[in-house]
């Protein structure tokens, strides 16, 4: 059965796998194989979820690269 999101009519079994913000240029290369995209506006209505995004992209890159600096810590033998 249907249902409709943002305007939107979807199936219940279709699923999300991913969201993405792209240019024209982009969608020029994905071609006419690319049928559900969902044009924003630039008015700003955006700007706290593309902040919010960016914010979590910083936050993991810092967790990968704490991670990855305490892999390659030595540690220090006693005795």
């Amino acid at each position: 059965m249907p249902h409709e999101f943002a305007g939107v009519w979807v199936l219940a079994q279709e699923h999300i796998v991913a969201v993405g913000l792209l240019t024209d240029r982009d969608l020029e290369r994905l071609g006419s194989g690319f049928k559900r995209c969902f044009p924003v506006s630039d008015d700003g209505k955006f700007e706290d979820l593309l902040r919010a995004i960016d914010e979590a992209d910083a936050a993991e890159a810092l967790r990968a690269s704490i991670e990855e600096h305490s892999l390659h810590r030595p540690t220090l033998r006693q005795g």
